[in-house]
Parts: C-alpha cells; structure tokens; sequence
C-alpha cells in the first residue's frame, strides 16, 4: 500500500482511511495508516475488512455499536469514492467493462517445501476449474474475465483455460510509457475495483489478499474466495465474521457457504 499509494488518488492527511488500531496510529505519507501494536512491535496491519474494523475501533472505545451505519457508509461513500487514478495514472484506460476480474497467487510465493506447496497448488487449481465452470454457467459464457497474477506465465495459463471451457477471458493489460512494476500495480488495484465481480485465488494467508479483497470490499464488488481449509486453516472471511458477530460478510462469498457459486453469480448479475 505504500508503495502504490502515490499512484492513487487518496484522501489527505489526516483522515484514518479504516483498519484495526490495537494502541496507536503511525503516521506517514499522504495518510495515516492503521497498525496494530503489540510489544513494541508492528504486528499486523490494514485488516480493512469494514465489519471487522468497526469492531477493533469500538473495542477500543473510539466508537459506539450505535455508530455502526454511520461508519459503514463513510466507509462505502466517501472512502471509496477516493479510490481512484492520480495524475500519473490518469491517462491510463481501464479495461471495457463489464467484466469479472481473476486474481491469481500460488503457494511459493511463501516459505513452504516445494513438494508440499506442488500438492496445494494441484488442489487448488482442481477448486478454481470446478468454480470457473460453475460460475460460467450461472452468469453466462458471454461475459469477459480480466486475469490478473504474480506471474505473467500463470495468467496466460488461465486465460487460455477460461477459453477452452467456452469463456472469454483477456490479460491485465501492461501500461504502455508506465513501465514501474509498481504503476502496474495501482493500475491492477483499479482493475480490480471496477469490476463487476471478483474471483479470488488465494492459497496462502487462509484465503486472504489485500491486493483483490480490500477493493472489493471498498467499492463491495461481489468476491469469491477460492479456498480450502486444508491449506491452513479456517478462511479469514470466515474468522472475519465471526469476530464481527455476522453470519457472512458482505458481498463475499466462499467455497462451503450455501451454493456459492450460485449466490455470488447472482450478484453479480443484479451489478450487471
């Protein structure tokens, strides 16, 4: 976040953007930014699920149970309509919409035995292929996907496989005369925010990415997690709202809970 945040349009100082906040606020750069401190140390930092965060900062007495619309409607007005392109990304065209964005992540992209990590990644791409079928058959093979990946190679991958099961699906498109990893990175964030839909492929941190789950949570893009339990442990979305006394959050859909891909295909299709 810090490091693509200069490639966005934020709020200025000054304004807590959302997040949880055991002790104190550190402040730096064009906002002020939400840690958690335990020990002297950074813990963790930016949760940004609303739900969740509304709760850490009642907890801590900043506000009340009775501010709890207020806040999500801050949330959801003013902070996301602050998510948008800086000048440097001002030019830069967004895919046509509609589309659905795929975000892709892969097991060794953490500390993990390789032959380990190969037998996660196997499942987890057995998850993807049954949900990309069931969600194409829901909301129509007609509609675009945009993949989007740490590796350039696994989102051709992708791409030629929504293709081959009768979807059309195109890359994240490169910024031409932007060539910084990191411009094409907030130009991803956008992609993501603008979607109509959002699949998220995520076999580390129990399912959780900040880079597809925090704009759709901001701008509440339907989300679907593909994850399984086996990989480690219990769904962040899923402890999510549980710490903030909700069946489910909102706008976010899992493998286990109902018909997911049902569920999710249909908001989709009332955003649509």
């Amino acid at each position: 976040w810090n490091a693509v945040q200069h490639h966005l349009a934020l709020p200025p100082p000054g304004i807590v953007i959302v997040g949880p906040t055991d002790w104190r606020l550190r402040r730096g750069g064009p906002i002020v930014t939400p840690f958690v401190f335990r020990n002297g140390g950074i813990v963790h930092g930016m949760d940004l699920m609303p739900e969740t965060s509304f709760v850490e900062w009642v907890q801590q007495g900043l506000l009340a149970f009775s501010d709890r619309s207020k806040y999500l409607e801050a949330y959801h007005g003013p902070v996301a309509e602050s998510f948008a392109p800086s000048k440097a990304l001002s030019s830069a065209r967004l895919p046509p919409q509609p589309y659905l964005a795929l975000h892709l992540r892969r097991h060794l992209l953490v500390r993990q035995k390789r032959g380990e990590a190969a037998v996660h990644d196997e499942l987890m791409e057995a998850l993807l292929e049954e949900t990309l079928i069931k969600v194409l058959a829901q909301i129509g093979y007609s509609t675009r996907f945009v993949v989007l990946a740490d590796h350039r190679r696994m989102a051709e991958r992708w791409r030629r496989k929504i293709n081959d099961l009768g979807g059309a699906a195109s890359l994240s498109p490169r910024l031409v005369g932007l060539p910084t990893s990191l411009t094409n990175s907030a130009y991803d964030l956008l992609v993501v925010a603008n979607a109509i839909g959002v699949i998220g492929h995520i076999p580390q941190r129990c399912g959780w990415s900040s880079f597809s789950a925090v704009p759709s949570l901001l701008k509440r893009v339907p989300y679907l997690s593909v994850y399984a339990p086996i990989l480690g442990g219990e769904s962040r979305f899923v402890t999510g709202a549980k710490f903030a006394g909700v069946g489910k959050l909102h706008g976010v859909h899992w493998i286990g809970y109902e018909d997911y891909a049902m569920t999710f295909a249909e908001e989709v299709l009332q955003v649509l």
